[in-house]
């Protein structure tokens, strides 16, 4: 674990059913393809100055080696402020009442002295990447980083992406699935059919986290 003293903060953007599963606490872990993909040379998969053996399906991202530092995400004791789709309601004060759409709950936050509210248009919905610092609700804890294909996710993995908590989204028919395959159809409804897709089978940073108090 990291001293507090060089713990750091990013953000990280979650869909509505990924924040509704936060929230009721089943989303634990989640999966983000990598921008830079290990080459597979020989019999050894190569990335970022690290190498594993092909045989190898799940590598952690131990503190101070290669793939924990290319990590966009952070490392064990770092944090990620969520970042969700929103609107605010100014009160021409220093309060504003802040929406969050994944749920329409409402909560009140204290703007920042330069914070100006015509910057972000006149729209009411507003994208999750316009959502400041300050009005984030929910802050998680990186516990653990790893790399690993998209398809070797397990049951329990998949149980901790949140996939109970859409499935009732998912294009399920009234049919039953297991959990991986959820997962599957979560994957494809996020990421579509390219290069991220599930077929591709891309090797993706897998973040475990907790949700801490913000």
């Amino acid at each position: 674990m990291k001293k507090d003293c060089s713990m750091k903060e990013r953000p990280i953007l979650f869909c509505a059913p990924m924040v509704r599963a936060l929230l009721d606490g089943s989303k634990t872990q989640t999966r983000r393809a990598m921008k830079t993909q290990p080459v597979l040379n020989g019999n050894f998969w190569q990335v970022y100055g690290a190498s594993w053996s092909q045989k190898v399906k799940s590598i952690p991202a131990i503190f101070g080696h290669s793939l924990a530092n290319n990590c966009p995400y952070g490392q064990p004791g770092d944090r990620l402020w969520v970042r969700e789709t929103w609107d605010f309601l100014p009160s021409g004060t220093s309060e504003c009442m802040i929406r969050y759409f994944a749920d329409n709950a409402m909560e009140q936050r204290t703007t920042p002295a330069n914070f100006n509210p015509f910057i972000y248009g006149h729209e009411k919905k507003r994208p999750s990447i316009h959502l400041p610092r300050w009005a984030s609700r929910i802050l998680l804890e990186i516990v653990s980083v790893r790399v690993e294909r998209l398809q070797n996710i397990s049951e329990s993995d998949a149980l901790a992406e949140g996939v109970k908590s859409c499935e009732a989204e998912l294009d399920t028919s009234g049919n039953w699935y297991a959990p991986e395959e959820l997962y599957s159809m979560l994957w494809t409804k996020i990421n579509g059919w390219g290069d991220s897709g599930w077929n591709a089978n891309p090797w993706v940073w897998v973040v475990e986290f907790r949700r801490i108090e913000p």
